[in-house]
């Protein structure tokens, strides 16, 4: 039975890095500028990764390098590593700090606080209360950068790009942007609401980076109308208030709304269905305690 052979590979961390530097730079002077080597020792680094891996990777000119498809590919590669290596050693650090405490450092975005903690975090705790949770609330592109950092463990988001090298997710649930109205409002016997259903409402928007307003914005425009914005606000406590009241009518995700009294929630026809999910980085080392929680977030979702 025949087989591969493996391939030596003679690549240098110094090489790594006065690539991943040229292709900042575009400029090989600019890069021995900035790394303090010589020109010629920069050149030859790239050359002898081009012979390596057995293909041009830069495309040279008077005004400097760009990136061949191939090149692309070593970019890709070499990012990976860089953002492994350190996302690594933010891990070890980590686990060095956890060893005699049980903690979880984890992110959330605004609008899944609240879900995730009546869903997964207070559960967890009932059976492990010993565990100490590190939350904060971030950006959902923030979370994003932290995990491939390693600076957090997992986190809760509704956003998640279908391929992002070493994050792995659990989808936990599914939501509709809905328009929250007392049920005692016409609109609330409706099973969706279009645009032309809801001109005339006043609206309440949550203060926080959801594109819903703009959306709905963008719809009203086409009847040459501004939506009647009444308030924008961080605080759900007021928009709840406000919406049991009548005084408005609430945009928000559908899980928001699930324990509101006398409130309706009707799907907005133009919103899609929208996934939420826990993510983590599974390229860098994690303490027992966070394959515990893993566990627990798998068994709450059977």
């Amino acid at each position: 039975m025949g087989y591969l052979e493996k391939k030596e590979t003679k690549m240098t961390q110094t090489q790594l890095e006065y690539f991943l530097k040229t292709c900042e730079t575009h400029n090989i002077s600019t890069t021995s500028d900035v790394m303090g080597v010589s020109r010629s020792v920069v050149s030859r680094a790239l050359k002898d990764l081009e012979h390596e891996f057995g293909a041009i990777l830069f495309l040279r000119s008077k005004d400097g390098v760009v990136l061949t498809e191939a090149g692309q590919s070593v970019y890709h590669l070499f990012s990976t590593i860089e953002n492994g290596y350190w996302a690594t050693i933010e891990g070890i650090k980590r686990l060095s700090h956890q060893k005699n405490e049980q903690q979880l450092i984890l992110s959330t975005t605004p609008t899944n606080g609240l879900k995730s903690y009546r869903m997964i975090i207070q559960p967890f705790l009932a059976i492990h209360p010993d565990v100490a949770f590190h939350i904060d609330e971030r950006s959902s592109d923030e979370n994003l950068q932290l995990l491939s950092k390693g600076t957090i463990e997992g986190c809760f988001t509704p956003y998640l790009p279908s391929k992002i090298s070493g994050i792995e997710r659990i989808k936990l649930y599914n939501t509709r942007v809905v328009l929250a109205v007392r049920n005692d409002n016409p609109l609330s016997k409706k099973p969706e609401a279009d645009i032309g259903d809801i001109l005339d409402c006043s609206f309440g928007f949550l203060g926080t980076p959801l594109p819903t307003e703009y959306i709905i914005s963008t719809c009203f425009s086409a009847f040459n109308r501004k939506p009647n914005v009444v308030i924008r606000t961080s605080s759900e406590e007021l928009l709840r208030y406000l919406t049991e009241t009548g005084v408005i009518s609430a945009v928000l995700p559908s899980d928001f709304i699930e324990h509101w009294d006398h409130v309706v929630a009707v799907p907005l026809k133009f919103f899609p269905p929208g996934a939420h999910y826990f993510a983590w980085n599974s390229m860098i080392p994690h303490s027992p305690t966070f394959y515990t929680f893993l566990a627990f977030i798998r068994s709450q979702i059977q």
